[in-house]
């Protein structure tokens, strides 16, 4: 859903992003320019209780932020092709008739 916070805050629609990342534990909320949320799902199901600024679960926060970076910079956009296609035709545009950043 689309919803009009972003009127609130002044932002574009490109400037409001959120990623999540979760576990059997934790939930782990960052977004775009502004403080993460952080919930321990075990205590909190209901995620009431956001601990995304108490110093005492820097640790926890420091690790999810490093696991979702992972997840977010190691995923797979391509879905046409595979990893050993895209392997196999590096460097062969020329060849193929591609000529990117040539005048």
């Amino acid at each position: 859903a689309i919803r009009p916070a972003r009127y609130t805050l002044n932002r574009d629609p490109e400037q409001c992003r959120a990623f999540m990342i979760r576990t059997k534990s934790w939930k782990y909320i960052y977004y775009d320019g502004f403080l993460p949320q952080l919930f321990n799902l075990e205590r909190d199901p209901n995620e009431m209780d956001d601990l995304g600024n108490k110093k005492e679960y820097a640790g926890i926060r420091e690790l999810l932020f490093k696991r979702l970076f992972d997840c977010i910079t190691k995923r797979k956009l391509r879905t046409t092709l595979s990893n050993s296609e895209i392997a196999s035709r590096t460097g062969k545009g020329k060849k193929r008739g591609y000529f990117i950043g040539v005048w």
